[in-house]
């Protein structure tokens, strides 16, 4: 399993990524099958570490029931928040430096919203911490969640979810805010347009003036879903997608299946 090349780009030392790249490329070469979660993720293990798309196989990601069930009972009782949400790690790619300047120059901000960043670990989230500027510190939150269920009252009482990478294998904050009913304000990072596709319109992730716009555009548009909005745009995704169960069969499936061919071919 592959989930993607990112690390290849992003982050590290030139020497750890080259590391990284040969190790890579070293179990790419001793597989029979790569599993991998996107289209995108596809064409960067074949771009990146040589493989032939026939040997590369998408797992598409399931509808998770279970947390967004959780998530449609929290939002019956708890108020929803002028709040932008950020989820995932505090790594380079996921653009956060320039998220903060274009929030700071939205009117949602000026008009009282707020950023909450969460996801990262404890050393990565005092990191970001420190390095807000007093301004940004009167908008922004970065902060640890404690457990399950504080990230499912953030999916329930935030107005949306914003994620701005540069770069996504897939983007499971993105799909998990469609799925819960949340309005996404997503970058064309990577993956991102692919799992967006026909919910959010994606801004350009280099750009800080286009997130801002974006940023804007994404608050207005959310104040107006309704929550028979937020089921009905659930709904739709629970009939397109795999169920978790779906998604193991897949996956055993496919493992079976190749070690039944090697079998084959020791027999």
């Amino acid at each position: 399993m592959i989930y993607d090349t990112i690390a290849l780009r992003h982050g590290a030392s030139r020497l750890v990524r080259r590391m990284k790249r040969i190790f890579l490329r070293r179990s790419a070469s001793t597989t029979r099958r790569i599993l991998t979660i996107s289209e995108h993720s596809k064409a960067s293990i074949v771009r990146d570490l040589g493989v032939r798309e026939d040997r590369i196989h998408i797992l598409r990601f399931p509808f998770d029931d279970a947390f967004v069930g959780r998530v449609e009972q929290l939002r019956r009782s708890l108020p929803r928040r002028e709040v932008a949400l950020f989820v995932g790690g505090f790594l380079a790619h996921k653009n956060l430096p320039r998220l903060l300047r274009a929030f700071e120059a939205t009117a949602f901000r000026r008009e009282g919203g707020r950023l909450v960043l969460t996801g990262g670990t404890p050393a990565q989230t005092e990191a970001v911490a420190d390095r807000l500027t007093p301004e940004q510190r009167r908008f922004a939150e970065v902060r640890q969640v404690s457990g399950q269920r504080e990230l499912d009252e953030l999916f329930a009482t935030s107005l949306f979810l914003v994620q701005p990478s540069l770069e996504e294998g897939f983007g499971l904050p993105a799909w998990e805010a469609m799925c819960s009913g949340l309005p996404v304000c997503a970058s064309d990072g990577g993956a991102l347009p692919e799992v967006v596709r026909g919910v959010a319109r994606p801004f350009a992730a280099a750009s800080t003036s286009a997130m801002a716009l974006a940023l804007d555009e994404c608050a207005v548009n959310a104040r107006a879903v309704t929550a028979d909005d937020a089921r009905s745009q659930s709904e739709r995704l629970r009939q397109e997608a795999p169920t978790v169960g779906d998604f193991g069969r897949q996956f055993r499936l496919i493992v079976e299946r190749e070690a039944s061919a090697c079998d084959d071919r020791v027999g």
